[in-house]
C-alpha cells in the first residue's frame, strides 16, 4: 500500500488489494493537510488494483517538491503513508 517510487519524481503508484466491493478513497495531500488530488473516491470491485499520481495538482499543476502524505480508505481500514516529491 505505500506509494512507490518513493522518492519520486514524475510518477508514484498506489497499490493495493480489495477482498471484495467497496468504497474506495485514496487522495493526497500536501504538509498542511490541503487535498493535491483525489485518485479515488468511487466503489471499486474485489482484486488487485493500481493507481497512479502523476504528480499534479487537480488543477494539472505541477506538484512542488516535498512530503505529501497519501491518504487510504476501504471499509473499516484508514492508512496515510508519507511520500517525498523530488525536483
Amino acid at each position: 500500500l505505500p506509494p512507490r517510487p518513493n522518492p519520486a519524481r514524475n510518477l508514484a503508484e498506489v497499490a493495493f488489494e480489495l477482498p471484495s466491493e467497496m468504497a474506495v478513497e485514496l487522495a493526497v495531500y500536501d504538509l498542511g493537510g490541503r487535498l493535491v488530488q483525489t485518485l479515488a473516491n468511487s466503489r471499486l470491485g474485489a482484486g488487485a488494483h493500481s493507481l497512479r499520481w502523476d504528480a499534479q495538482d487537480s488543477a494539472g499543476r505541477k506538484a512542488a517538491a516535498g512530503l505529501y502524505f497519501v491518504r487510504f480508505q476501504a471499509g473499516g481500514l484508514h492508512r496515510v503513508s508519507r511520500l517525498v516529491l523530488l525536483p
